[in-house]
């Protein structure tokens, strides 16, 4: 204690005066609390010096766990004999000891349990243990359980937190030795042992953190705010309480990256932000760093096998930590139009009927009335509701009726309109670029090429959402090119680069619009009268639908059904609302069955309800009353 408490003095630090004895934890605590380096060092040196050892000074201490100062003891002024003697007893049996004795376990398990309970070592006695033996017991330091976000992926991150929150409540020795296993056996799988993953977590301290941002576009629209421009955030809501996920607003930190979501009913990023400097601590400020030219979809947030576990899981609120390696996945999707989505195998089997019917709940005859329409009309919009599969349908349709030679990945591509979509996207038009402008070609520009180049192949474009864009300013000329009589050289037009341009008469268009969105206008007539519209509706009464329901035993899926089909039916007697706004097939499937019951949860709380709130918003008990249904329905309520 007294070599201790010369070392602190030496640097002008509260020192060991006031303990009458100390334990072994406090005692290394003179140099591993946090503090500078020069100081740290000193007081080590001066306690090398002063207990004549040998052994080399470090150079730094970068990856071990430091104390606050104001709490650098284990002890305290008072503390009882037998609780110093216990610190020492844990001490030489974590040193020493092997604990895979029972009754040195037992022994270890009842010192853990004693030092756990004082409030002056708490869990702060895993920082102890990580000292003596970094290759045995796992420190609880916050940079250490922060960097197991990123570290883990989120199914083990959400075990280990619960062990962590046991640990912390229980104080067991018993379980602290087994999740200190376990983290060493995960440890090394990628070839990492605890004080290689202490070094990593110190480094990744100050990195940048990556977060999920929703935007309720009847509340701000963020997909709307130009570039550079500044949306500030309060971190209470307007009854002045804490926002939910608070801990994510009081985080989140200059230079951190975020992922701007459009909620219900777009229900798709759009926004890349970063968070930028406030002067109100009462708020934080992002500023909008990019407008995205590709919106990732709901649907392929949803299928995408690093995303989906997030996206599915996601709470109601506003700000949400989200990992390093689904913010790089989500800006790779932003990338593409969607189009790796139907098949970009080198190698591929032919998608057949049998495939498509499999697949899709509609019927054979429903399939060949699909195929009639696009033979006649080249052009075929499916309308329906949310959640009733028109994506879905759209590139299964494409698929089924390519030949047996046609790869999908090269004769289908899909693009999705949105409000800032426009004529140089699909076509061609002039960009910037470090000399000036350059004129670029879009991508239906070059299926049509492909198609010209290959007379005997199906070509089929795909566009998601065709009511979200301007088509009247999109198709331009195109939209006298895309008749069906119109398929030919003879009626070529001349295009801005010079070049005579026309569509052949083996390029197919298939477009998807949902009937719901109450803020798009309606359909150019010049653009409806080239198209066929096909409904697809809420396959809840289809025999497909009944044979897959018949087959799932789960008794809450058979009570949600029965709630949904009732629902549909008081929607569509609606007077503000009719089928267009029904409730798909899509939110109780998963797979191509029926969902699981936390599946089924989740979407009816984050994807069923938001929407019946959008529906009624002016009649929020109607709403209210649908969404207890629901819930009740799916185990979540109790009346």
């Amino acid at each position: 204690m007294d070599i201790g408490s010369k070392a602190l003095q030496n640097v002008g630090m509260n020192d060991f005066s006031q303990l009458q004895l100390i334990d072994p934890f406090t005692f290394f605590g003179a140099f591993m609390r946090s503090g500078t380096t020069e100081n740290r060092l000193h007081i080590l040196r001066d306690i090398k010096d002063a207990m004549g050892l040998q052994s080399d000074m470090p150079t730094n201490f970068d990856g071990l766990p430091s104390l606050n100062p104001m709490q650098a003891w284990f002890c305290y002024p008072g503390s009882l004999v037998d609780d110093i003697d216990n610190f020492w007893n844990l001490f030489e049996d974590a040193l020493t000891t092997d604990l895979s004795i029972e009754d040195n376990l037992n022994r270890f398990d009842k010192e853990f349990r004693t030092a756990h309970r004082l409030r002056s070592s708490k869990n702060r006695i895993s920082f102890g243990l990580f000292w003596i033996r970094p290759d045995k017991f796992f420190s609880l330091d916050n940079n250490s359980i922060e960097y197991l976000f990123e570290f883990l992926d989120r199914d083990s991150y959400a075990k280990i937190s619960d062990q962590i929150k046991s640990l912390k409540h229980n104080g067991s020795g018993r379980e602290y030795l087994t999740f200190c296993e376990n983290m060493i056996s995960i440890l090394n799988q990628s070839n990492l042992d605890l004080l290689g993953y202490s070094d990593q977590a110190f480094a990744d301290r100050n990195s940048v953190r990556y977060y999920w941002l929703n935007s309720n576009p009847t509340i701000w629209d963020v997909s709307s705010k130009p570039e550079n421009s500044a949306q500030d955030y309060t971190k209470k809501n307007e009854e002045g309480n804490p926002r939910r996920m608070a801990s994510a607003f009081n985080a989140i930190k200059e230079g951190d990256q975020l992922i701007g979501y459009l909620s219900s009913p777009q229900m798709k990023v759009t926004t890349l932000l970063s968070c930028i400097p406030s002067s109100d601590d009462t708020r934080v400020m992002f500023r909008v760093d990019k407008q995205l030219s590709n919106p990732v979809t709901s649907d392929r947030l949803k299928n995408d096998g690093i995303v989906n576990s997030f996206y599915t899981g996601v709470k109601q609120g506003s700000l949400f930590r989200i990992r390093k390696a689904e913010y790089d996945e989500i800006i790779k999707l932003s990338k593409t139009s969607g189009n790796e989505d139907i098949d970009t195998a080198t190698d591929f089997k032919p998608y057949t009927r049998d495939d498509f019917l499999k697949e899709v709940l509609l019927s054979g005859n429903e399939l060949n009335q699909l195929e009639r329409l696009l033979n006649r009309k080249k052009n075929l919009i499916l309308q329906g509701p949310p959640g009733v599969g028109k994506s879905f349908i759209a590139k299964r349709l494409a698929k089924v009726m390519l030949n047996d030679k046609e790869n999908p990945a090269d004769h289908i591509k899909m693009v999705q309109f949105h409000q800032s979509y426009g004529y140089s996207n699909l076509m061609l038009g002039y960009v910037p670029d470090a000399q000036g402008f350059k004129l670029q070609y879009g991508v239906f520009y070059h299926l049509v090429q492909q198609a010209i180049k290959n007379p005997d192949e199906n070509y089929f474009f795909l566009i998601d959402e065709i009511n979200r864009g301007n088509v009247s300013k999109i198709f331009g000329e195109l939209l006298m090119l895309i008749e069906a009589d119109k398929r030919s050289p003879e009626n070529s037009v001349t295009l801005m680069d010079g070049s005579s341009f026309y569509i052949p008469e083996n390029i197919y268009l298939i477009g998807t619009m949902n009937t719901a969105d109450r803020g798009l206008t309606r359909m150019d007539y010049a653009l409806r009268r080239r198209f066929s519209f096909y409904t697809i509706s809420p396959a809840f009464y289809s025999p497909k639908f009944e044979q897959i329901l018949s087959e799932d035993s789960e008794a809450a899926a058979h009570q949600l059904v029965s709630g949904l089909r009732q629902l549909n039916s008081d929607i569509d007697k609606d007077e503000t609302l009719g089928k267009d706004f029904e409730i798909g097939h899509s939110y109780v499937m998963h797979n191509g069955k029926i969902a699981t019951l936390p599946y089924l949860q989740d979407s009816v709380v984050y994807d069923i309800i938001p929407q019946l709130e959008e529906y009624w918003q002016d009649e929020p008990d109607k709403a209210e009353k649908y969404a207890a249904d629901l819930k009740e329905e799916v185990g979540l309520n109790e009346r």
